[in-house]
C-alpha cells in the first residue's frame, strides 16, 4: 500500500451475515468521514464463520493486507479454511483442511498455518496438500516469525512453545509466572525478534491480573506492556488493543518498548469476550489494514463505526 502505516483501512466484519465494511482512518488526525463501504465475504449459501470452539479469532489477515483467511463451517457442521482476496468478490475453500481452526499467516503471505486434527499444519495459499508442523492434541493458536520460527500457545496451564516451520521438536519459550493460568494470543512484534502474549490469572470474565507481556525470542525475562482483559496486536508504529469493546491504537517505539502519547480511539463496539480467554475480534496486516467484528459475547450485531470523538 502507498499509504503511511498510520493509516488503517478498517474492515468491519459482520460475522453473523458475512459482510465486511471498509473505510479509512488516520490516527494522527480526525477522520474526515464515517462512511463505510460494505462488501460481501463471498461465502456460498449454508457456509458460516466457524464458531465451534468459540466465536472469535477465526479470521486472519495476510501480512501484505491482500487476503483474509478464515475458518468456516458448511451446512453439515464441517469446518475448513477459506480465503478471500480483498480485491475479489468471492471466497474460495482450501481443500484438505477439514476441522481447521485459528488460522495464521507466514510472513511472506504465501502459507496459512492452522490447527486441525490435533496437529499444527500449514498449506500454501494457492492450495495443495497440508503439511504437518507439529502434533498438538489441545487446540493451539500460532504465530509465524520471519526466521522460520512458529510459536504456539495452548489455552490453559501451558507455556508458549517454539517449533521450526519445517517441522521438528517443540521447546518452551516462556514459563507460567506465579498465579498465571493461561498464556495465549501470541504474536510477533514487527522486528521479528520479540513476541507478545496475553497472560491471565483467572479464567473468569473479569481478571484484574490479566496483562500483555513482551519477551525476546532468544530468552530473557518478560516485560509487562499493558494491563488488558483482551489480547493486543502489534503493527509497525502502533499497538492495537480492545478495552470494554472499544478498539484503541497506541503509538509505540517498538525498539525501546515505549508508548508515545495517549491511545486514540479507533472504533467502538468491537466484538470481545474476556470469558473466552481474552478474545477480541480484530486482525491486522503489517502495512495498515485492519479487520474487526462488531457485537457482544458470542453474537454479532449491526456494524457501526464511530469517529474518535464518539460521533457516528
Amino acid at each position: 500500500m502507498s499509504r503511511r502505516t498510520s493509516i488503517l483501512l478498517l474492515i468491519g466484519a459482520i460475522l453473523g451475515i458475512g459482510l465486511i465494511a471498509i473505510l479509512a482512518l488516520q490516527f494522527d488526525r480526525k477522520p474526515s468521514s464515517s462512511n463505510a463501504v460494505r462488501l460481501s465475504l463471498g461465502l456460498p449459501e449454508g457456509v458460516n464463520l466457524q464458531r465451534n470452539w468459540h466465536p472469535f479469532e477465526q479470521i486472519a489477515l495476510s501480512p501484505d493486507g491482500q487476503m483474509l483467511a478464515f475458518a468456516a463451517t458448511d451446512a453439515s457442521g464441517q469446518s475448513s479454511l477459506w480465503l478471500r482476496t480483498l480485491s475479489s468478490s468471492e471466497a474460495q475453500r482450501i481443500a484438505q483442511t477439514d476441522g481447521a481452526l485459528l488460522p495464521f499467516w507466514s510472513p511472506d503471505s504465501e502459507f496459512v498455518g492452522f490447527w486441525a486434527g490435533a496437529k499444527l499444519k500449514k498449506v500454501p495459499r494457492s492450495g495443495g496438500v497440508p503439511e504437518i508442523i507439529y502434533g498438538v492434541p489441545e487446540i493451539a493458536q500460532g504465530a509465524w516469525g520471519p526466521d522460520g520460527t512458529i510459536l504456539f500457545a495452548k489455552p490453559v496451564n501451558s507455556p508458549i512453545f517454539r517449533v521450526p516451520a519445517a517441522g521438528g521438536d517443540a521447546v518452551p519459550v516462556t514459563s507460567l509466572l506465579p498465579g498465571q493460568v493461561s498464556q495465549m494470543w501470541v504474536q510477533f512484534l514487527p522486528d521479528g525478534k520479540h513476541f507478545m502474549y496475553l497472560a491471565r490469572t483467572s479464567l473468569t470474565s473479569t481478571d484484574p491480573g490479566a496483562k500483555v507481556y513482551v519477551q525476546a525470542l532468544d530468552g530473557g525475562a518478560p516485560t509487562m506492556l499493558l494491563a488488558s482483559q483482551s489480547r493486543a496486536l502489534a503493527v509497525p508504529g502502533y499497538l492495537l488493543f480492545a478495552q470494554d469493546q472499544n478498539l484503541f491504537a497506541q503509538r509505540m517505539d517498538w525498539e525501546a518498548l515505549r508508548q508515545i502519547g495517549k491511545p486514540s480511539l479507533v472504533t467502538r463496539n468491537v466484538a470481545a469476550s474476556p470469558a473466552y480467554l481474552g478474545t477480541s475480534e480484530f486482525t491486522a496486516s503489517q502495512n495498515g489494514v485492519l479487520i474487526y467484528g462488531t457485537g457482544q459475547g458470542s453474537s454479532f450485531d449491526q456494524f457501526h463505526w464511530y469517529a474518535r470523538d464518539g460521533t457516528v
